[in-house]
């Protein structure tokens, strides 16, 4: 359990902490010449360079000291939380590629099935954080699976959380 409570607070904590701050500056239009889009037709004009830039650095951040919880520190923690933090925002640009083939706005929802695209929407993130992590580690197949559920159920959850406070503004 030992071992499973480390890749959790290796994986989820640092990428809830980052996403959240990444939310704020986003809801609070810092760092503005960041906030142009990678590529408007492609993935919408909420895929930016700020999201790029600013999620590989907070979630670095987030989990070099997250690595104070653990009795043994991450080996290379500033690079494995960045190289997630990437992971993270690279695996949500599919999605938004078949979201705008699809003529679904940018933060919008799939009419004829929302709730397979609100699970697609939080899945592929995490599915690519893990898939990177597994790689780049020696975690158990099972234990990436259960922290890839985790994951999908923290994103869930923390996206209803910061709907109804009113720090995002949808689900």
């Amino acid at each position: 359990m030992a071992e499973f409570t480390r890749h959790f607070l290796i994986i989820i904590l640092p990428l809830t902490v980052s996403n959240i701050l990444h939310i704020i500056v986003v809801k609070y239009h810092m760092l503005p010449w960041l906030s142009l889009p990678v590529w408007e037709k492609g993935f919408g004009r909420n895929k930016t360079y700020r999201g790029f830039v600013l999620l590989p650095l907070l979630n670095a951040g987030a989990l070099w000291l997250c690595q104070r919880l653990l009795p043994q520190p991450v080996d290379h923690a500033l690079l494995l939380g960045g190289v997630l933090g990437f992971a993270y925002m690279v695996f949500e640009l599919p999605n938004s590629y078949i979201k705008r083939r699809m003529q679904i706005a940018p933060g919008g929802r799939h009419v004829v099935n929302p709730y397979w695209g609100l699970l697609l929407d939080k899945s592929d993130s995490a599915f690519g954080v893990c898939l990177c992590y597994f790689m780049m580690t020696d975690i158990a197949i099972a234990h990436i699976l259960t922290l890839f559920a985790i994951s999908v159920i923290t994103h869930l959850s923390m996206s209803f959380i910061l709907f109804k406070i009113r720090l995002k503004a949808a689900l």
